[in-house]
């Protein structure tokens, strides 16, 4: 199945939203105020630093924004591809279109163009496979959550913000093509007639091209406040690179 993307959608990754990083929530009045104009946005995971259904109070430190992103869903088509900081989202989001992990990549048709995108963390290990299966387990995390809540006092969640506080995410990763040549032989065997693959995670901010492929990493909202706009001429699309600091928030 393929999905409609739309001239002038805007993709945006990584943002990785708290009450200490607010930046994405400047964007969203921006696109509120239609100071940025879209009909189209497309969320490509880890937009919250940590965003879980079961895990209460993530809901309710982010309760602002999740209001915010709810009323824009019911003025624009909003696509979100859950990520590995914010998922089990359909029940926070219940007006937009969510992908979770294991329907991803999602297969986008642009006149007669197919496009990949998805977070990014597919194809991993046995491993990583595993741990990301246990930890969106809705069981799993409601018991995690009873045992935290009564038992706990809060302090596995307390534990998992302040190592989320620590992280550093903003980094270049070493021989990050020879990483894009396996995923793009997987994303090929994956769906042979993909023109264009768009990933986030990875905050790379680079193109690599394949003959008559183009894969590109975006980059990290919060590593350098930028989005990506759909863009085409009469035989191919791009996905331009805008800064927020382009934008006046306070108008």
């Amino acid at each position: 199945m393929f999905h409609e993307l739309k001239e002038n959608a805007i993709l945006i990754a990584d943002c990785h939203y708290s009450l200490e990083n607010r930046e994405f929530f400047d964007f969203l009045i921006l696109l509120q105020n239609e100071i940025i104009k879209t009909n189209q946005l497309i969320l490509c995971g880890d937009i919250f630093d940590l965003l879980i259904y079961e895990i209460k109070d993530t809901i309710k430190k982010n309760s602002e924004i999740i209001n915010l992103l709810n009323k824009l869903s019911k003025k624009i088509e909003i696509v979100y591809l859950e990520g590995n900081h914010d998922f089990n989202l359909k029940k926070i989001f219940p007006n937009m279109k969510i992908f979770k992990i294991h329907e991803q990549p999602v297969m986008f048709k642009f006149n007669s163009i197919f496009i990949s995108i998805s977070h990014g963390d597919i194809f991993s290990n046995l491993t990583y496979k595993l741990y990301t299966f246990l930890i969106r387990c809705r069981y799993v995390l409601i018991f995690l959550q009873m045992l935290d809540m009564f038992f706990l006092n809060n302090k596995i969640v307390k534990a998992i913000y302040k190592k989320l506080e620590l992280k550093k995410r903003c980094f270049d990763i070493e021989n990050f093509k020879n990483i894009v040549d396996k995923r793009v032989f997987k994303y090929l065997s994956f769906n042979k007639n993909i023109e264009y693959i768009i990933e986030g995670h990875f905050h790379q901010n680079q193109i690599f091209k394949y003959n008559n492929l183009i894969y590109q990493n975006l980059s990290a909202f919060d590593c350098n406040k930028s989005f990506f706009v759909v863009k085409s001429n009469q035989k191919d699309i791009s996905f331009e690179e805008y800064k927020l600091r382009s934008f006046d928030v306070r108008r």
